[in-house]
């Protein structure tokens, strides 16, 4: 490990680890199987990683690409399977592409653009769908121009107040307040660590406040539990889709009517499986979710069909707030598109919508403003013109400048 630069020793539990580091700790492993790690062996080894980045924080993604690099500089061979472009841009010299179990490209990467990558990867250009106006994008919904000119437009006058927080104290979060208004999306950005996903949680009610109180349209709300939350029309699609948004094992229809289920029980106590199968099937349509039968098990679908059960699922029992945690992470290109605009078609039915994510292009193309956190306070907000992905990098990476005086020193 010390020969790769990896940060961990041998006696660490791995549950103790970031998720970067567990990723190159399994590099490691890779590379050490077959006679150790050295120089010289290096250099007659082909590594194979399939989407080593796939679950991991935009910011932590640095560290295994640093390693992919330092194996390739020893003459190691790397075989990179992944859907971020920009990743695949930055380390690979040559690239294959499948689409539909074909291999359709076999060239050099030479000077291609992410824009141009992603249009040979989905065999059209892809759109960006939006009442504001719609381009071409990137491999994150990025089109033509900034964010926050494609947001031009976006009434902010007369909305309505629909969650407030106030003064909110977790196990990460310090003294956190936002106010989130009908047919909004605020984005969460941050550092790991920063509370993004804390925030949610207990907005959701899946984790309690130590201070702090919510208001939901005008009234106390303090759910003790996520099932509470959804009583008051506030839904949660959660960080992890396969340990906590779904139960792979069960069907598409099942998994869309769990939490609803006694929307569907008839006066006899028996479930009404012809009501509760309509409506999977209307929302399997609404949400463009790519399965024939809705009987076909969620593990059987692939991540980004699985993450559009797990929204859809949220979406219909959003009536008030919809709150998301990295909503389109791990996902190819193409359903990353979808998801964002479906998230969008909600906002627009009023829906006030929290996004909390460590892509930061993600939240400058889908938030009207994004709130940048820092060690558990708000390091300050971006909206309109300020709102671009250089800028909102930026002040996530010196937050600490500007909250080092609201934080406490550490005893």
């Amino acid at each position: 490990m010390e020969f790769l630069g990896v940060d961990a020793t041998p006696d660490q539990g791995v549950e103790e680890l970031a998720p970067s580091t567990r990723t190159m700790v399994g590099i490691a492993r890779a590379l050490n199987e077959s006679g150790g790690i050295s120089e010289q062996t290096i250099g007659h080894r082909i590594l194979v990683l399939d989407e080593p980045t796939a679950s991991l924080p935009a910011d932590q993604v640095e560290s295994v690409l640093g390693i992919v690099e330092h194996v390739r500089s020893l003459g190691g061979t790397v075989v990179y399977v992944s859907h971020r472009t920009d990743e695949v841009l930055r380390i690979a010299d040559h690239m294959l592409i499948l689409r539909d179990g074909r291999l359709v490209v076999d060239e050099p990467i030479g000077t291609h653009t992410a824009q141009e990558l992603v249009a040979r990867i989905v065999g059209r250009e892809v759109e960006t769908e939006s009442e504001y106006g719609s381009g071409s994008v990137s491999e994150y919904g990025a089109g033509s121009g900034s964010g926050a000119a494609r947001r031009g437009g976006r009434p902010d006058a007369g909305r309505t107040p629909v969650i407030v927080a106030e003064n909110l104290v977790g196990r990460r979060l310090r003294d956190v307040s936002l106010v989130v208004s009908s047919g909004e999306i605020v984005g969460i950005a941050g550092l790991v660590g920063c509370g993004r996903s804390e925030l949610v949680r207990i907005l959701g009610g899946a984790q309690q406040p130590l201070a702090g109180t919510l208001r939901l349209k005008g009234a106390p709300y303090a759910p003790g539990a996520p099932r509470q939350a959804l009583r008051s029309g506030v839904a949660t699609v959660p960080q992890d889709r396969r340990r906590d948004g779904c139960v792979l094992p069960m069907s598409v229809a099942d998994n869309l009517s769990l939490g609803s289920l006694g929307s569907f029980v008839r006066r006899t106590g028996v479930i009404d499986v012809v009501a509760e199968r309509r409506r999977a099937a209307t929302l399997v349509a609404d949400f463009s979710v790519k399965v024939t039968d809705p009987s076909t098990t969620v593990e059987s679908l692939s991540g980004g069909n699985q993450q559009k059960v797990v929204v859809a699922r949220a979406s219909d029992r959003a009536t008030s707030v919809l709150l998301l945690d990295e909503p389109t992470q791990g996902i190819d290109v193409v359903a990353k598109e979808e998801i964002a605009n479906l998230i969008r078609k909600r906002a627009r039915t009023g829906v006030a919508v929290v996004v909390a994510s460590s892509d930061n292009q993600e939240l400058v193309d889908l938030c009207d403003r994004v709130l940048v956190l820092d060690r558990g306070v708000v390091a300050g907000e971006l909206t309109g013109a300020d709102l671009t992905e250089d800028t909102l990098t930026f002040r996530c990476a010196h937050a600490s400048e500007h909250t080092a005086s609201l934080i406490p020193a550490e005893k």
